[in-house]
């Protein structure tokens, strides 16, 4: 459904085919060597953030809302959007597609009334040198 909508927004993005187990030598080395990189977000997105237009782009580490161990992803998930922060991105987990569209929205990438709702469901990762601030998700 993000996907879906993504594409009716017309927005240049990406989904690297990064999930799923693989055994040592079929999947990880092979799949490693060719650049994959441990950790990497869920979706890439590449056009301007009206909201934040000195941002670079957009990266959403996507997890379920109920059911995600642990809940918020693994270290090297956090440290890949630290990363991109700190390369002038703006990086988030979002629990769920509605905390997803939500990013969008506040990114100005969509239109739609916000949804205060899922605010609890998004994580938005800031490295310390970076001069993005955070959404107020209040």
């Amino acid at each position: 459904m993000l996907v879906k909508e993504m594409k009716e927004l017309n927005l240049c993005f990406m989904h690297p085919p990064n999930e799923g187990k693989r055994s040592a030598w079929g999947g990880r080395v092979m799949f490693e060597s060719m650049g994959a990189l441990k950790g990497a977000s869920d979706l890439y997105c590449f056009d301007p953030l009206p909201t934040v237009p000195e941002a670079r782009g957009l990266a959403i580490e996507l997890k379920r809302v109920v059911g995600s161990n642990p809940a918020w992803g693994p270290q090297s998930q956090h440290d890949h959007l630290y990363d991109l922060s700190r390369l002038g991105w703006k990086a988030f987990v979002c629990r769920g597609k509605d905390a997803a569209l939500e990013v969008l929205r506040l990114c100005g990438l969509r239109k739609a009334k916000p949804n205060p709702m899922v605010h609890q469901y998004i994580m938005e990762f800031t490295h310390g040198q970076s001069p993005l601030t955070e959404f107020p998700l209040q």
